[in-house]
């Protein structure tokens, strides 16, 4: 016997608000990465292959060191020494303002420094937009275990008259970790507008679809 439903949630004839804007975001990052990725790196060695980091430093108290320890190549960066959370790597980026970007990296974590089992890690803009300082968090990913590497970061449109932009990684606690393949590349204009009437196509057909359960 075979009951139909509608996709997302059984007892709707249409998912809620929330549902589809977090499968709208999803389908935009999973989407966009071939777009992106035809773009140069505005990162100065985000492969990590040279090790000395004229262009990466700490926000904050931490040392930076290089690690054999690599996702690709033969080299990452090791964080250590950060006493907040904020503390960590870095690096200044010349975006231009109004315009979007998919902005990643990969972060191992060496351990939790709070003994919990998982932490939380993220990537973060800070900008000055009318003289003040401004923090944004690009992206995060819950659930982060030491040993495995995992990608954070997500697409990002940067404010109006935004400048002295830089990116940072941000943990729960001040955990030491390995970063490698952090990339910022422009996504432009033309591509998301194309992209963007296409997924609301899409995301309008998934909406009305419904799905045979067995």
């Amino acid at each position: 016997m075979s009951k139909r439903m509608f996709l997302f949630i059984a007892t709707r004839e249409t998912p809620g608000p929330r549902t589809l804007m977090m499968f709208f975001w999803l389908l935009t990052f999973a989407i966009l990465v071939n777009v992106a990725n035809a773009e140069t790196n505005l990162l100065v060695n985000g492969n990590f292959e040279t090790t000395t980091y004229s262009d990466w430093y700490c926000m904050g108290p931490c040392s930076l060191a290089p690690s054999d320890d690599a996702r690709q190549g033969q080299h990452s960066v090791q964080v250590t020494g950060r006493t907040a959370i904020w503390n960590g790597l870095a690096q200044a980026v010349s975006f231009s303002s109004g315009e979007r970007y998919k902005i990643t990296a990969y972060v191992k974590l060496l351990n939790t420094a709070n003994n919990a089992a998982y932490q939380t890690v993220g990537l973060m803009e800070k900008c000055t937009v009318a003289g003040n300082s401004v923090y944004t968090r690009i992206g995060q990913t819950p659930l982060i275990q030491p040993g495995d590497w995992y990608q954070i970061g997500g697409v990002r449109r940067i404010a109006d008259g935004s400048s002295n932009c830089k990116i940072y990684v941000q943990t729960d606690a001040p955990a030491d970790y390995l970063v490698d393949d952090a990339s910022v590349t422009h996504i432009p204009t033309s591509a998301w507008a194309e992209w963007s009437e296409a997924a609301e196509d899409r995301i309008d057909q998934i909406r009305k679809a419904d799905i045979n359960i067995q």
